[in-house]
């Protein structure tokens, strides 16, 4: 039965858009799992380098091809090396070059700051945490470099200094406070296994989803 539960998490992975990442479905076939008869405190177990132990309560678990997935997840995370692993430890993301022109072209409109006196008053205007947590590492920014809201339309923030790393993308954010949004607890495996299968519905917000999405894509493509 496990190997079958293997087979149909392969299939569920090689039809999923992180099976066309590269290393992945190379890894994937690479793996030794090894069904294990007796029981254990949770169904799957990293073993030695490319083997996977499942245990016999694998069978017994609610979608229990989610926790070969899971495992197989672990096994990532274990190959992309310390960086990546210190990438999900502290959910490193960059804004979108996107983001970063919208809230600039905002910062800088005339219409768009028309009845706002404040910076938390112009996050506000934003509506998705994601979005307003952007605004608020910018906002904060130039804040603390001593810049009030009433000077801050001339200030383009690709060039400013004290902003500049951050919206040109060499400088990260922590998305750690939306943890809780996320509901896998910093478990890297449980975190793949639902993209695969749910698209990351156990995310409470779709902006959240979205970057969680990039962060385990950025993570798989430093496996080698």
């Amino acid at each position: 039965m496990s190997k079958q539960l293997v087979t149909k998490a392969g299939s569920l992975l090689e039809a999923h858009e992180v099976g066309g990442i590269s290393p992945v479905m190379r890894l994937w076939k690479g793996v030794t799992w090894k069904i294990v008869q007796n029981t254990s405190w949770r169904p799957y177990q990293l073993d030695a380098e490319g083997v996977i132990l499942l245990y016999a309560n694998l069978t017994s678990e609610r979608e229990p091809e989610r926790w070969v997935l899971q495992a197989f997840g672990d096994l990532l995370l274990a190959a992309a090396g310390p960086t990546a692993q210190n990438q999900w430890a502290q959910l490193l993301d960059k804004p979108s070059t996107e983001l970063v022109a919208t809230i600039n072209a905002k910062l800088r409109s005339k219409t768009e700051r028309e009845g706002l006196d404040t910076y938390a008053a112009f996050v506000g205007k934003f509506k998705t945490p994601y979005d307003k947590f952007v605004a608020m590492n910018f906002a904060n920014a130039l804040m603390k470099n001593g810049v009030p809201f009433g000077q801050s339309q001339g200030i383009d923030l690709t060039n400013y200094g004290p902003t500049q790393e951050y919206a040109t993308g060499m400088r990260s954010h922590s998305l750690k406070s939306f943890e809780g949004y996320t509901g896998y607890a910093g478990n890297f495996g449980a975190a793949f296994a639902d993209w695969v299968k749910t698209d990351l519905k156990g995310t409470r917000d779709s902006s959240i989803q979205e970057a969680l999405r990039r962060i385990i894509k950025k993570i798989i493509e430093q496996v080698h």
